[in-house]
């Protein structure tokens, strides 16, 4: 029994640990845990852990709404809501970029005030979603991270469906850069069901530098032990977040985004199981050891 409980108090202290870790590596969240029903334009606060304002309508606000639950990933436990983009629009918020921000404390935010000072590193995930399998009548569905304004012609990094990309459809699902005016494919075309997408940037001396984007990686721990699904070089830095959905005025699917984390480490924006969760594991197994010395 003596050795159980050292062994008990060993593991929580060190899922502890690793939970706090997590937490400190953690620069910016949005659960979208607002009210459903309500459009996303006008919800969260500048004074969110990251952020520097709420979420602001580019182009119709009502087509970007808040739908009842979080998308389901498997073993990553999720709360609030998520967004669901409908027809044409787009929303955008600010990353907090001041002085005493999450990403100046990281040493992220450079002499212009964008995340990208050289020679850093910051990750970013977030899930996706379209409802339907996107026809080749599908336009343009993206994650978007933009420099400087809401201008498409700002938007550093592109994640999702863009048309424009190739005249070949199962091509134009992948990532590109209107900034730099290049893209990669993920190699197939997109389909209905949730993706995690694990991005990293990594900042180079003069602009010099590289994304990559894991998408649905093989492991949640190891990043080594993942393979990289789609990769670009130039200049990729941003100080805002930007969700938008083009698609013809009828049909098509929507576009559907939750969780999205911006950390230092992989496992600060890729999290396992909480310690609680972990905790709550270990006790099971004492409890299932101690039931069958009950029953020897």
């Amino acid at each position: 029994m003596v050795k159980q409980t050292i062994l008990t108090v060993l593991i929580l202290y060190g899922t502890t640990n690793m939970a706090e870790t997590v937490m400190a590596d953690l620069l910016a969240t949005e659960q979208f845990g607002y009210s459903t029903g309500t459009t996303l334009a006008g919800n969260g606060a500048a004074t969110d852990l990251g952020w520097d304002s709420s979420w602001t309508a580019v182009s119709i606000a009502s087509n970007q709404t808040i739908t009842a639950d979080s998308l389901d990933y498997p073993e990553i436990a999720q709360s609030g809501n998520r967004v669901t983009c409908v027809s044409a629009g787009r929303s955008t918020r600010l990353l907090d970029v001041s002085s005493s921000g999450s990403f100046a404390d990281a040493g992220l935010v450079d002499s212009g005030g964008m995340i990208g000072a050289d020679n850093t590193t910051v990750y970013l995930s977030f899930l996706q979603n379209f409802t339907s399998t996107p026809s080749s009548s599908a336009r343009y569905a993206a994650f978007e991270l933009n420099a400087g304004s809401a201008a498409d012609g700002n938007r550093a990094l592109i994640i999702g469906i863009d048309d424009t990309w190739s005249a070949n459809y199962s091509e134009c699902y992948g990532i590109g850069s209107a900034i730099n005016g290049i893209h990669d494919s993920f190699d197939e075309a997109a389909t209905t069901g949730v993706s995690l997408m694990v991005v990293k940037i990594a900042f180079g001396a003069g602009n010099a530098d590289t994304v990559s984007v894991y998408r649905n990686p093989e492991s949640l721990a190891d990043e080594s032990l993942c393979t990289v699904d789609a990769t670009l070089s130039g200049d990729f830095s941003f100080d805002r977040v930007q969700l938008a959905r083009f698609y013809p005025s009828t049909g098509g699917p929507a576009h559907e985004i939750d969780a999205i984390r911006f950390g230092t480490t992989w496992g600060a924006v890729v999290p396992e199981p909480s310690s609680v969760t972990l905790s709550a594991m270990v006790l099971l197994m004492l409890v299932g050891m101690g039931m069958r010395r009950m029953y020897r």
